[in-house]
């Protein structure tokens, strides 16, 4: 997953997406308040591994 996190200070808000970039699955939000921006993501990841099974594990290779 690769999670993207910005503030748009014309619309005073913080702004996020999360996208899996295997699947091209994509989920995004906004929220006025880091704090529950931050939330939104954290139930979001929570959501998609409950509930849609989805695999957050990270496959780093070392090509040396």
């Amino acid at each position: 997953m690769v999670i993207n996190l910005w503030h748009n200070s014309a619309m005073h808000q913080w702004r996020w997406t999360l996208s899996d970039p295997r699947t091209l699955d994509q989920h995004s939000g906004a929220q006025e308040d880091i704090k529950n921006a931050m939330e939104d993501i954290a139930n979001t990841v929570e959501y998609l591994m409950k509930e849609k099974n989805v695999d957050m594990d990270i496959n780093i290779s070392n090509n040396t």
